[in-house]
């Protein structure tokens, strides 16, 4: 299938978004998390972007956090990702946006509260 012409105004979100996120997976596996943090964080703040991509973003940014022990921003993350699922309707998106939100708990010696 041949590829479509670069656009005009640039290259688009969807051009960039894998190597967007393979770049942040990079970081994240070789240790380096709060380069990944930066990097999606750098990326969150562009406007315009779809939502799925937001929410792998979202995702790999709180577990970014939460391999440094940062806590209470990855539940910031993890409740914002949980709020844009519930908002696309999406039962996948919310089963993903669930267990990362557990994740994070369960890090807080609350599992409790990730039932």
């Amino acid at each position: 299938m041949p590829k479509s012409p670069p656009s005009p105004r640039g290259p688009s979100v969807r051009d960039g978004a894998a190597d967007l996120l393979r770049e942040i997976d990079d970081l994240a596996w070789t240790g380096q998390h709060a380069q990944a943090q930066a990097l999606a964080g750098r990326a969150l703040r562009r406007a315009g972007l779809p939502t799925r991509l937001r929410q792998a973003l979202l995702d790999r940014r709180a577990s970014s956090g939460m391999a440094q022990g940062r806590l209470p921003q990855a539940m910031q993350d993890a409740r914002r990702l949980l709020a844009l699922a519930e908002a696309e309707g999406a039962t996948a998106a919310r089963a993903r946006a669930l267990c990362r939100l557990a994740a994070v708990l369960t890090r807080q010696d609350l599992p409790a509260d990730a039932e």
